[in-house]
């Protein structure tokens, strides 16, 4: 019985280091065919180059010029002949005040002052003669000034009950009515030149010094669908906000659009150009605890390389330090991409 046992007993283990001898073999065998594969990339240069970043900004349609209109007299409002919406022309008659006792003030003065004239021409004419003294004359002088002094201030606060348009344009606000009685300097009406329209947007202050007045933009007016308007900067603020950190431009449409108001919703595309700088796309960029990192691209193989960023515009991020002009850094493949990977690069691409 013990005989006939041992040499199956043999056999087993013959059998068992068989096995364990191959799947020695078969675990030495994968890591180098893991090693050996090269992994497929979509590379990218490093651009030495102006970054160029498309931003889309809100703002508001305003017109330009706006002007609120007041009264300068006080009174009564006899008619007020113009409501919201209307067209005037320049020095139309917009509305007129109660001006009876400015009338009556001003025919009186009219009267002194022809009286004064009168008399100065009489009193020259008799101090040729040395029938008068030059004190009269004097005297005579000054009496003719005053009240022609008086008959001009009486003719103007007469022209502030006639109240007219300074430009032409729209009415955009009527505040009184006629019969009201007002006291001076009381908002009648708003008046609005709707031939011009401007945006006003705010902008960060990161982007403000690349942009010049007359810089090419593009509105899109929300209400009159996706149609983009030619339009440029007309005007750069000089101060920004020490809370919000964003700067003021005004944008001046080229073309007025059809149906464009005051207060509508834009939106302004801005296309902004920096000075040369070093930068790739933010997409190959990779985050790690003690910084960022890019795969760049040496003699086939990927090198997990440290670098510094900068600016980030738009897809765009600038390299401050850890690569060169023309090196290349992997933008797509990263899934089971490791240090000093063997890579196979199928395409290249420039900024």
């Amino acid at each position: 019985m013990t005989l006939t046992n041992k040499p199956r007993q043999l056999l087993i283990v013959i059998n068992i280091l068989f096995i364990v001898a191959l799947l020695f073999s078969c675990s030495d065998d994968k890591p180098k065919r893991k090693h050996s594969r090269a992994q497929s990339v979509h590379v990218v240069s490093v651009s030495h180059s102006p970054m160029l970043a498309t931003y889309t900004l809100s703002g508001t349609l305003e017109a330009e010029p706006t002007i609120e209109i007041y009264n300068q007299e006080e009174g009564l409002i006899v008619s007020l002949l113009v409501y919201e919406g209307d067209h005037v022309e320049k020095d139309q008659l917009l509305a007129r005040l109660d001006a009876t006792l400015i009338s009556a003030e001003l025919k009186k003065a009219k009267i002194a002052h022809r009286q004064a004239a009168l008399d100065y021409k009489r009193l020259k004419k008799l101090r040729k003669k040395r029938l008068t003294t030059d004190d009269a004359l004097t005297q005579a002088k000054t009496t003719l000034e005053l009240t022609q002094a008086e008959e001009s201030l009486l003719q103007i606060r007469y022209q502030y009950t006639q109240i007219k348009a300074p430009f032409s344009g729209v009415i955009t606000q009527r505040l009184k009515n006629a019969g009201d009685v007002i006291a001076k300097y009381s908002h009648l009406l708003t008046l609005a030149d709707l031939s011009q329209l401007k945006a006003k947007v705010s902008v960060s202050e990161r982007l403000l010094p690349d942009i010049q007045r007359n810089h090419k933009v593009a509105v899109i007016v929300n209400a009159l669908g996706n149609k983009s308007y030619p339009a440029s900067i007309s005007r750069i603020y000089p101060e920004i906000d020490k809370k919000t950190r964003l700067g003021i431009i005004e944008v001046s449409l080229d073309t007025l659009p059809t149906k464009a108001r005051p207060g509508q919703l834009v939106q302004v595309i801005l296309e902004n150009k920096t000075t040369a700088r070093l930068h790739i796309p933010v997409a190959a960029i990779k985050h790690k605890h003690d910084g960022s990192y890019v795969f760049k691209i040496v003699n086939n193989k990927a090198l997990q390389t440290k670098v510094t960023t900068g600016l980030l515009l738009g897809n765009d991020i600038e390299i401050t330090s850890g690569l060169q002009e023309n090196d290349q850094v992997v933008i797509q493949g990263f899934l089971g991409l490791s240090h000093n990977k063997p890579v196979n690069i199928i395409s290249v691409q420039t900024k």
